[in-house]
């Protein structure tokens, strides 16, 4: 699929998008593959146990956000790269389990929001076939699309949006890829685009958050990445090895002593291989039975430090409602 604009990418996006769908069965608007994703980017695919389904980073900051949605344990449900509708809709947690819809206020769509803003002529637009004319052509809206949309159970469920950037700087001071000095129109595009996706989803009462990759520690982006990793792998052994396993860990971390030590300890007497301790410990990690420094390398070979700082405390903000 094209990156640019087009009759035949706004198909696909319809496509993926309409009607909405949920866990397994999302489909992102944009998928992470060189063809689609933006170009010089990293993309990055996700396969997740919890949502059973790939998940779609555009590149290396919405990988190590998404790293951290996914660390935290309240996140029930993720929509990357959702399409920002251009019409009215039913609120994003209308499709959720036991959820009160009549209380829910709706989306008014991209168009409405442009136009309240008295910025509709930047709004993007596509020429596309005309179903009742053969062969002519009319302009329709073309859709935005969002970084992610997280649905997070706390006292209740609710949603925030999630705008990422690599720097803070970037939200203030678009870059252009175009060679030469910006347009006046350009910059206004620039500058108007994430103001619309802030007022379209408070229509619904759902806050956007500024992420910054850069506001994001490097060693606990390499922590969760590689922890994450471990926690995804398939693992069959019995639940009172695993108690045993994290025990032995727990010991560990208290005396100062490597992991791999625990690892070894356990081989030898015949309980699991090393391979099962080693996912064990980054499973457990990752679950949170195992309370590390996250801003600490997490090694084998090494002590691992206790946790001075709680990761979820530290970036509560992102998560607030």
């Amino acid at each position: 699929m094209s990156r640019k604009i087009s009759e035949q990418k706004l198909r696909k996006i319809l496509e993926r998008q309409i009607p909405a769908r949920y866990g397994s069965r999302y489909v992102p608007s944009q998928l992470a593959t060189r063809d689609e994703a933006p170009s010089q980017s990293r993309p990055a695919r996700l396969r997740s146990r919890k949502f059973g389904r790939e998940l779609h980073a555009m590149g290396q900051p919405e990988t190590y956000a998404l790293l951290l949605a996914l660390y935290h344990p309240g996140v029930v449900e993720i929509h990357e790269q959702k399409m920002l509708s251009r019409w009215p809709i039913e609120h994003p947690l209308s499709g959720m389990p036991e959820i009160d819809v009549t209380s829910l206020p709706s989306i008014e769509g991209t168009v409405a929001v442009a136009e309240r803003l008295g910025c509709l002529d930047l709004h993007p637009v596509v020429n596309v076939t005309d179903k009742k004319h053969p062969g002519q052509k009319i302009q329709v809206a073309y859709p935005y699309i969002g970084d992610l949309l997280l649905f997070i159970s706390g006292e209740h469920l609710y949603c925030i949006n999630w705008n990422i950037k690599d720097k803070n700087e970037a939200f203030e001071r678009p870059s252009f890829s175009n060679r030469g000095k910006a347009t006046e129109r350009a910059r206004r595009k620039a500058l108007f685009r994430p103001l619309l996706e802030s007022e379209y989803y408070r229509d619904a009462g759902i806050r956007t958050q500024r992420v910054a990759a850069e506001h994001m520690d490097d060693c606990l982006c390499r922590n969760l990445s590689r922890i994450w990793t471990y926690s995804e792998m398939h693992l069959e052994i019995e639940t009172g090895i695993q108690e045993e396993l994290i025990h032995g860990f727990e010991i560990a971390i208290e005396t100062q002593t490597p992991p791999l030590e625990v690892f070894l300890a356990s081989e030898a007497r015949g309980r699991c291989s090393t391979k099962n301790a080693q996912i064990v410990f980054h499973k457990a990690i990752w679950d949170r039975l195992l309370r590390v420094d996250m801003y600490h390398p997490i090694l084998e070979d090494i002590p691992v430090h206790p946790e001075e700082r709680d990761v979820l405390e530290q970036y509560a903000e992102w998560f607030a409602q």
